[in-house]
């Protein structure tokens, strides 16, 4: 029986959701290698991810000033992530949420106008900017677009790692989906790295513990650590 290769054996990720094809690639992984991981090991524990939307280069937003008709208007917010404003000038809003940039605009508008009233929405969400590299079909930068209702408080819907792999084509048969890394930047020089188990996610089913992308994001797909076969053999009848 001639198997293929596993650095030229691509999976789509829409095939892993199929039950009949996880059998599949449970075979072939340990066919060629297998994880320094337990597959009893306990699940991996839902990840806390921040659901505010933050504003940056190319959302479109409008914002009101009460009573202030001349002072309203819509922005596309530019890639420094500052916008003119009327008699203001320039208000960096790069990185805030709504509420955060509302209070900076009223401040800003508090010496001209008697207790400004200024309300922020957001109308068009920009797509998400996101790096893939690793184990997968075709490394690089991918766009992701955001799903949003509008409104001063966005219920915007951020795109998951499962879809942006399966945009990138899939994974390779060596892929390690149990040790899939995800770099964020937080601020300016404040960066996190998380290791999410994309595994326990494709064996529940459950989609509400896939992990939600930022904007920015780094995702590296590892290899699998290869161990001798013999070695696999053993612990699969083990």
């Amino acid at each position: 029986m001639v198997l293929p290769t596993p650095s030229n054996l691509l999976i789509p990720m829409k095939w892993l959701n199929l039950p009949a094809l996880h059998e599949l690639l449970l075979m072939l992984v340990f066919a060629f290698s297998f994880p320094q991981t337990n597959f009893a090991q306990s699940p991996s524990p839902i990840i806390s991810t921040n659901t505010d939307y933050y504003l940056g280069g190319g959302d479109n937003i409008k914002i009101d000033v009460y009573d202030v008709p001349q002072l309203s208007a819509e922005y596309q917010i530019p890639a420094g992530g500052a916008i003119q404003m009327p008699i203001i000038g320039s208000i960096s809003l790069q990185g805030l949420t709504l509420e955060q940039a509302a209070q900076v605009i009223t401040r800003a508008y508090s010496r001209i106008v008697k207790k400004p009233l200024v309300t922020i929405s957001l109308q068009a969400a920009r797509p998400l900017n996101i790096w893939l590299s690793g184990e997968i079909s075709r490394p690089g930068s991918y766009l992701l677009p955001l799903a949003n209702g509008g409104g001063t408080r966005p219920s915007v819907q951020f795109p998951t790692i499962a879809q942006a792999l399966e945009k990138a084509g899939g994974i390779r048969a060596s892929a390690d989906i149990r040790r899939v890394i995800v770099r964020r930047r937080l601020k300016v020089n404040q960066q996190i790295t998380i290791t999410y188990n994309l595994w326990d996610n494709l064996q529940t089913g459950q989609t509400t513990q896939d992990m939600t992308l930022r904007d920015g994001d780094q995702i590296l797909v590892p290899a699998l650590d290869k161990i001798n076969l013999a070695n696999d053999l053993g612990l699969l009848s083990g």
